[in-house]
């Protein structure tokens, strides 16, 4: 189950979090679009669409957050554009961190 940031701080704008998973989208992208990739945190500021409420959207490092949304087990899955690193080496920890970490917007308000 992902640890739900937006509980304690509904602003909060940038986080740090560990990637659990990146995996190629289990859906087929129609012809033409690029994939989309389903990446899993052990925490995340982004609400899931949910109630009618639209999911939040930003970015993980450089991936666009497309979709959010909440599996049956309580895990949050984000939906990017691109694939989020989630292995460092030494030599790119530093770098990596940096664009591992997330901004978002809130359903729209820029």
């Amino acid at each position: 189950m992902t640890e739900r940031l937006y509980y304690r701080d509904s602003f909060l704008r940038e986080f740090d979090a560990q990637v659990i998973s990146c995996e190629s989208s289990q859906i087929e992208c129609a012809k033409n679009e690029p994939p989309s990739w389903w990446v899993t945190l052990e925490k995340t500021a982004f609400y899931p669409t949910s109630g009618g409420q639209q999911h939040d959207m930003g970015r993980l490092g450089d991936a666009l957050v497309v979709d959010v949304f909440e599996r049956e087990d309580g895990t949050i899955v984000h939906v990017t554009d691109r694939e989020v690193a989630r292995e460092l080496t030494e030599e790119i920890k530093e770098l990596l961190t940096r664009r591992l970490k997330a901004r978002l917007g809130r359903g729209g308000a820029r």
